[in-house]
Formats: C-alpha cells, sequence, structure tokens
C-alpha cells in the first residue's frame, strides 16, 4: 500500500491539444515503474503500408508518467480505427491522441515483453492547435474594450452631462 498516495483533480489533453478533459479522484503514485519505449516511426510504415495514412512522431526512451483506466473511458476508447492485415499493428484514434496497438517485437521495441500501447500527437493536431491559437482574438493584439464604445456625439453628451450636472441629497 502506497501511504503517501493521495486523490486528486486534474486536467488533462493530448500533446499539441488545447480542450483539457477533467479527471476526478485520481491516485497519485511516487514511481510507476513503467518501462521505456521507443518507437521508430519513420521505420515502421516501411513495413506496414496502412501505417502511412498518419503523420506519427517517433518516442525515444518515452516512459508513462499516468495511467487512465476504465472509469475515463471516453478518453481512452477508441473512436476511429486504422487496420492492416491480422497480426499487423493497429492504429486506433482517442479524445487524447493516436495510439498504436501491437506485438511489441513487430514494432520493433527493444526489452518488451507482452503488449504495447503507446500514443501520440500527429502533425495535424500539432497544426489544428496552432490554428487554433492563431484566431483567438488576444493573440492578434485585440481585446475586449474596458470602455464601452460610442460615437463622438455620445461621449461628448456624456461629458458634458458629467460637468454640468450634480447630485442633490442622497436621491
Amino acid at each position: 500500500m502506497d501511504y503517501d498516495s493521495r486523490s486528486v483533480s486534474l486536467g488533462i489533453s493530448g500533446k499539441g491539444q488545447f480542450e483539457i478533459h477533467s479527471l476526478r479522484k485520481v491516485r497519485t503514485k511516487g514511481n510507476l515503474d513503467l518501462p521505456m519505449q521507443t518507437v521508430d516511426m519513420d521505420k515502421l510504415p516501411q513495413n506496414w503500408n496502412h501505417l502511412k495514412t498518419v503523420d506519427l512522431e517517433s518516442l525515444q526512451n518515452a516512459k508513462p508518467t499516468i495511467l487512465i483506466g476504465g472509469d475515463n473511458c471516453e478518453l481512452i476508447s477508441s473512436r476511429r480505427f486504422i487496420r492492416g492485415a491480422r497480426r499487423t499493428p493497429l492504429l486506433s484514434k482517442t479524445a487524447l491522441g493516436w495510439v498504436i496497438h501491437g506485438n511489441p517485437s513487430d514494432l520493433q521495441i527493444p526489452n518488451s515483453t507482452g503488449r504495447v500501447m503507446c500514443t501520440f500527437p500527429t502533425t495535424d493536431e500539432k497544426i489544428r492547435g496552432m490554428m487554433k491559437e492563431y484566431f483567438r482574438i488576444e493573440s492578434i493584439g485585440m481585446q475586449i474594450p474596458q470602455k464601452k464604445l460610442m460615437s463622438k456625439d455620445d461621449s461628448r453628451a456624456i461629458e458634458l452631462t458629467d460637468k454640468t450636472t450634480h447630485q442633490v441629497g442622497n436621491g
């Protein structure tokens, strides 16, 4: 039992994404002690053509730092698949990005046993995120004015009213 573990709430987004998903009642753990993974996405499509359909970044000594369980199934469930022949790597799209599934030896992941699941940001997602940021109104130097905008005539009328009228009493 990890006595230093706490229950926390946090926000998570896929790499290069701006949408933040809330996670509640997440348990902390000092060290997940999960193995590092390296996946060369430049080499894999040479063996499996169906992996060429999505431009994914390679992972170099990536170590998972969070595990997302079934209580957040809407984030980890697949929305779209890219498949090849039976027993070849499979790509699936989740709310947090693309995931590659397959046998680690087929994926050329050294020192791995069992199955593997790695997530990747795509170039499309990075571009979409940059475009969202670019078109945010604050990013182009525009802000919602603090003062109400009005015509010169209206501004002059308010100025004259402020100068020539005085409040009498409490009312």
